[in-house]
C-alpha cells in the first residue's frame, strides 16, 4: 500500500509541475505578446532551412527577431529519451535521418498526449517571449497551424514552400516510408489558405522573398513602428500574379498572395 501511496503522490506531484510549467509559460505568453510570428511551411529538402536562415541573415542584428525550430526541442528530448547524441541530430543528416522514423513516432506519442508540447517547449528554448517578431522555420502540421491560430491569431502570416520532386532529390531527397507517407510530412497537403507560396525548385540560388521583407520585419521591433498591421504589409509586397525571377536562368519562383 505505501508503494502504490508513493506512486500515485509521485504521479499527481508530476502532474502538478507539468501544469505549473504550462501555466508559467502560458503567462508569460500573455504578457508578452509577439507584433508578427511568420510561420513557413514545406517538405522535406524544399529548402525551409535555406529560406529561414538567408531571411534572418538579411536582417539587422541588433533588431530582436528570432528563429524559431519546432524540430529542436523534439530531438533534445528524443535524444535523451534514446541516449543519443544531440548535437549530431542537429547537423549531421546522415545521423538524423537514421532516427527519424523512430523519432517521428516518439513525437506522435508526445503530441497524442499534449499537441502543443513541442511549441511551447520550442517557444521556452528559443526565449522567444522576449521577442517581437518570431521566425517559425519547419511548422509541420496542421495541430502547429491550430495552435498558433488559437493563441495568435491576429499576427500570423503563414508561407509555403514547394519544389519540384525532381529537383528536392538534387538535395537528397529520397522516398522512406514511414517518414514521407506520415502526417510529418503529409498533414499540411490539403491546406490552401497559405499568404503566401514560394516555388522554390533549383539548386544554389538566392531567396525569392520580396526586398522589403527584411525592412518590414526589422520594422515590426521599433518602439513607434509606422504600421500596426503587419501580416497585411508582407502580403502588400507583392501583388497578386507577380513574379519573383532569381539571377539565374533555371530559377523560376513564383510567388503567389
Amino acid at each position: 500500500m505505501e508503494t502504490c501511496y508513493e506512486a500515485c503522490k509521485l504521479c499527481k506531484e508530476t502532474s502538478e509541475a507539468n501544469f505549473l510549467e504550462k501555466h508559467t509559460i502560458y503567462s508569460n505568453m500573455a504578457s508578452r505578446q509577439p507584433k508578427l510570428i511568420v510561420l513557413f511551411s514545406g517538405k522535406r529538402k524544399t529548402g525551409k532551412d535555406y529560406i529561414t536562415d538567408h531571411l534572418y541573415d538579411r536582417l539587422d542584428k541588433e533588431k530582436e527577431i528570432v528563429i524559431i525550430k519546432l524540430s529542436a526541442p523534439l530531438k533534445k528530448e528524443f535524444a535523451v529519451q534514446s541516449n543519443l547524441d544531440y548535437e549530431r541530430l542537429l547537423q549531421s543528416i546522415n545521423y538524423k535521418e537514421k532516427y527519424r522514423p523512430e523519432m517521428i513516432s516518439f513525437g506522435e506519442m508526445k503530441r497524442k498526449e499534449d499537441p502543443g508540447f513541442f511549441i511551447r517547449a520550442a517557444i521556452k528554448m528559443f526565449n522567444a517571449v522576449n521577442y517581437p517578431v518570431w521566425i517559425v522555420s519547419d511548422m509541420r502540421r496542421k495541430s502547429d497551424l491550430d495552435w498558433f491560430k488559437e493563441y495568435y491569431p491576429h499576427v500570423l502570416y503563414t508561407v509555403r514552400i514547394e519544389s519540384t520532386e525532381e529537383f528536392r532529390k538534387l538535395r537528397g531527397y529520397i522516398f522512406k516510408k514511414g517518414v514521407d507517407d506520415e502526417e510529418s510530412e503529409c498533414s499540411l497537403d490539403d491546406y490552401t489558405d497559405w499568404d503566401m507560396k514560394i516555388h522554390n525548385s533549383g539548386s544554389n540560388l538566392p531567396v525569392v522573398l520580396p526586398d522589403e521583407w527584411p525592412h518590414l520585419l526589422e520594422d515590426c521591433c521599433s518602439t513607434h513602428p509606422s504600421n500596426h498591421i503587419y501580416p497585411r504589409n508582407l502580403g502588400a509586397t507583392v501583388s497578386a500574379g507577380v513574379s519573383i525571377l532569381a539571377v539565374q536562368k533555371q530559377r523560376e519562383a513564383e510567388v503567389y498572395c
